[in-house]
C-alpha cells in the first residue's frame, strides 16, 4: 500500500483484500506444489484472516482519523448565526417564553 493511494474506505477494501487474497492463492500453491502436510492449513489461513481483520480496522481508524475535520472556533460569533436553533430553543419560541439557553 503506497502511501496516498488509500483515501476513502472503497479503496481500503478494495487493497486489503485483494493483496490478501494474492498472498493466500501464492501460499496455498506453494503448500500444494512442495507437498508440505507438516503446516496446519487452518493455522495459515487462519493467520490470514486475522490479519486481513487487523488491517481492515486500523485502516478504518486511520482514514476515519485523517478524514475527521477540525472545528475552529475562532469565528464563533459567525457559527453561532449559523447554528440551527436547538430543540429548546424553538419550543421555547412557540410557547412565547422568550427563554433561550446559553
Amino acid at each position: 500500500m503506497h502511501r496516498g493511494k488509500i483515501i476513502n474506505f472503497s479503496s481500503l477494501f478494495n487493497r486489503v483484500l485483494i493483496s490478501n487474497l494474492i498472498s493466500i492463492s501464492i501460499t496455498a500453491l506453494i503448500l500444494f506444489a512442495f507437498r508440505d502436510l507438516d503446516y496446519s492449513r487452518t493455522i495459515v489461513l487462519g493467520t490470514t484472516i486475522v490479519a486481513t481483520f487487523l488491517e481492515l480496522v486500523f485502516g478504518s481508524i486511520y482514514i476515519a482519523y485523517k478524514k475527521a475535520t477540525v472545528q475552529d472556533y475562532e469565528e464563533y460569533e459567525k457559527y453561532r448565526s449559523y447554528k440551527k436553533p436547538s430543540e429548546y430553543e424553538l419550543v421555547g419560541g412557540l410557547n412565547g417564553m422568550g427563554i433561550t439557553r446559553k
